[in-house]
């Protein structure tokens, strides 16, 4: 693994997701001051006017070193994880600069900053203790004894930095693997088939975008019903809409060999050869200096590709190779999410099935009896009476719930399809009028003027609309009301609110169907009580 992957590979303190091996450094940071003193009297250093310093600064750090890992076992630790070997470090320059300097054996020490450095933070990490630890020794030696001997300049500094530098290199290159390990499992862990394929690859390819710091992530590969592909791009302002691509379109960027996997870099376009002068071109289509790129192929063939972008920074053959695992493994989870889904599908559409003719049998069959009871009570009252309009009103609610049944029915029985976006807004007014014309609750509906959402998603936000809209009319005696549809962060928010009656106390409660619809979906519910003068029901769903 090159220096250069070992340093861009960090992405924050491994240690601080490792609670074993935290109290490990913190014990061990007691210890050592704890020999530190045991040493300091057993041989009292030189010059012996500053032993009482010596034994002071000595038990002031035990004193610290005990305190942090007390904090640390308690998990509130007094000093940030990364100022801690900083701070350990600048001590033991100190305290060489007590004993002597390069004689004492306190020399030591800083190899312990230096492993807890690159361990937790990395090779970056701890390549600047190693060499801030060098400089700090010299000169402290420099300034202590007045002049610089030959193991003070040179053996002692070099044996620093050599050992130094491979401890560095050694814990960064053991955090890459961690965190490639760690990235592994997350791309093969099993997705909810409840939100579908495109909402598992849009958060693997996310997942790749953060890990390996990039600017965008395109992955292109063929759709499975048709001769076309199918075009994701993710970057730092979230994931766009998934574009068709035509065999043609798609050809420049599926052009390279199907089994091959490169970094490409500017430095390298001068090289000769097809394969350079296909990379040459992709990183103008792709309008990037640096790109790494990987095949990607469901059902064990290799038809797609991904592509890792970056203006900035840049990537290597080691990253490249892993790349290639990367994609097998979102490969993998999406050829068994899909036979997954497919197989649910398969199971919840004769359910469907099933519970489409017991409504049609059970629910709707009384519906229009009782509908055209009413039709032959209406035409029996004199036409412009109160009870005929009355009537008429309850006619016209029956009509509605009629069509509704219908097509909930004929949703259930994939003959027609469901809302999405746009559809789901014009639902939704629709919904809000009815509340209008029928109970004289005015709702105002909020959101965005176009909603990206996926079928599934939009068919139970629109539920999770009726049942509060019910839950306001049947459980308050509220009149005004609010929807408010938002997409924000990569997930759908949904407020309804109503005005709060302000003759009674707020009362907490959860509406039970709509949180485990929430639930099912990835999501979270949350109410808000007297938020404004209104009691609002918060629904978060991820897309």
């Amino acid at each position: 693994m090159d220096t250069n992957a070992a340093v861009r590979d960090r992405a924050g303190p491994a240690l601080a997701d490792d609670s074993a091996g935290v109290r490990m450094v913190a014990l061990m940071r007691c210890l050592l001051a704890l020999s530190a003193l045991v040493i300091c009297y057993l041989d009292p250093p030189q010059p012996a006017r500053l032993i009482e310093l010596t034994y002071a600064s000595l038990a002031a750090y035990y004193l610290y070193s005990f305190a942090l890992a007390v904090s640390v076992f308690y998990r509130r630790p007094l000093v940030p994880a990364r100022a801690q070997h900083w701070l350990d470090m600048l001590f033991y320059a100190y305290l060489i600069g007590l004993t002597a300097g390069a004689s004492a054996v306190f020399f030591h020490f800083f190899f312990f900053a230096i492993l807890v450095a690159s361990f937790s933070r990395g090779f970056g990490e701890g390549l600047g203790v190693t060499l801030v630890s060098v400089v700090l020794f010299t000169l402290v030696g420099a300034l202590t004894t007045g002049g610089l001997e030959l193991h003070q300049a040179l053996i002692a500094p070099l044996y620093l930095l050599l050992l130094g530098y491979m401890i560095a290199w050694w814990g960064g290159h053991e955090l890459s693997l961690r965190r490639r390990l760690r990235l592994l499992k997350e791309l093969g862990a099993l997705a909810n088939p409840r939100l579908g394929v495109e909402h598992t690859l849009r958060q693997h390819l996310r997942r790749l975008l953060v890990f390996f710091e990039a600017d965008a992530c395109v992955l292109v590969y063929p759709q499975i019903s048709s001769a076309d592909y199918i075009m994701y791009r993710v970057d730092a302002q979230g994931c766009q809409v998934p574009q068709t691509l035509t065999r043609e379109s798609a050809q420049a960027l599926i052009a390279l060999p199907a089994s091959t996997a490169l970094a490409w870099k500017p430095r390298l376009a001068h090289r000769p050869g097809t394969a350079f002068e296909q990379c040459k071109g992709l990183a103008n289509l792709l309008e990037t200096s640096c790109f790494v790129t990987a095949p990607y192929g469901q059902h064990g063939v290799l038809t797609g590709r991904l592509y890792l972008t970056s203006a900035e920074g840049s990537f290597s053959q080691t990253e490249a190779e892993f790349l290639r695992q990367a994609t097998g493994q979102i490969a993998a989870s999406v050829d068994n999410l899909t036979l997954l889904e497919e197989l649910m599908a398969n199971a919840a559409q004769l359910e469907r099935s099933r519970i489409s003719r017991d409504i049609h049998d059970t629910t709707i069959q009384p519906y229009i009896g009782l509908k055209l009871g009413l039709e032959a009570l209406y035409r029996k009252l004199e036409p412009g009476s109160m009870t005929a309009a009355q009537v008429q009103e309850l006619l016209a609610m029956c009509t509605l719930a009629l069509d509704d049944l219908r097509g909930y029915v004929a949703r259930l029985r994939g003959t027609e399809r469901s809302w999405a976006g746009d559809e789901l807004l014009s639902a939704v007014r629709r919904q809000a009028g009815r509340y209008r014309s029928f109970y004289g609750i005015e709702v105002e509906v909020r959101g965005d003027s176009a909603v990206q959402l996926t079928d599934r998603i939009a068919s139970e936000a629109y539920q999770i609309v009726c049942e509060a809209l019910s839950n306001v009319h049947r459980h308050t005696g509220a009149k005004r009301a609010f929807i408010e549809l938002r997409c924000a962060n990569e997930s759908l928010s949904l407020q309804v609110g109503n005005e709060r009656d302000s003759a009674g106390p707020a009362r907490a409660f959860v509406p039970r169907s709509i949180a485990e619809r929430a639930v099912a979906l990835g999501g979270a519910t949350e109410v808000r009580l007297n938020n404004g003068g209104h009691d609002i029901v918060h629904v978060t769903i991820p897309l």
